[in-house]
């Protein structure tokens, strides 16, 4: 039962500056699944926030 449930889902990435004002206002938004805030791209191997 748990993946005809996830059978319609889609993944989304956005770039956006702060990760939390996002991944709150995407976490409250009707149909969002779940979120998950993080770095795409570059070349920074495990980059951080201070980074």
């Amino acid at each position: 039962m748990p993946g005809q449930l996830l059978q319609n889902v889609k993944r989304a990435t956005f770039g956006m500056g702060c990760f939390w004002a996002g991944d709150s206002l995407f976490g409250a938004t009707p149909g969002v699944v779940r979120t998950c805030v993080g770095y795409a791209g570059g070349s920074t191997e495990s980059p951080t926030y201070r980074n």
